[in-house]
């Protein structure tokens, strides 16, 4: 008998040492004391690798975690952002439609003040009369309504 290990457990790699329950024997009765020792360091440093790596899957699902709650509170906060936004800009759209609304009345009024200074003017003609006095009351009357911001 050597003192010499069966497996040499010491210099197994990374991915060698996760092993898998069928490469240790089912009944270790009929293995010599060192093949049994093997056996066992082979299975404890199994066991310390895969204590490690459910250690690190903890750790990063914990991460991922973290960092989902900061996605999905970051989510919220750009989703009330845009609707703020999109209620600002229904707002800013109301307020250019009354806007245009109100030039578009401005430049009714204004044409009809035009029409109105081209008829007096036209009612210039010098001629006194029945025709003249009512063309002229009409003008005034026509005066009035466009002061009160009728057309």
């Amino acid at each position: 008998m050597t003192d010499s290990p069966c497996i040499d457990v010491e210099n197994l790699q990374g991915g060698a040492r996760i092993r898998s329950t069928g490469d240790f024997p089912v009944e270790p009765g009929g293995l010599e004391r060192k093949a049994l020792n093997d056996q066992f360091r082979l299975m404890r440093m199994s066991h310390e690798s895969l204590q490690r790596s459910r250690g690190q899957l903890k750790r990063r699902t914990r991460e991922l975690k973290d960092a989902q709650d900061v996605f999905l509170v970051r989510m919220r906060d750009y989703e009330d952002r845009l609707r703020v936004l999109a209620e600002e800009k229904v707002e800013a759209m109301e307020m250019a439609k009354e806007l245009h609304e109100e030039i578009m009345s401005h430049e009714r009024r204004q044409k009809a003040l035009n029409d109105l200074l081209r008829e007096m003017d036209d009612g210039e003609d010098g001629s006194v009369g029945f025709l003249s006095i009512y063309r002229l009351r009409s003008l005034f009357g026509k005066f009035k309504v466009l002061m009160r911001g009728g057309l």
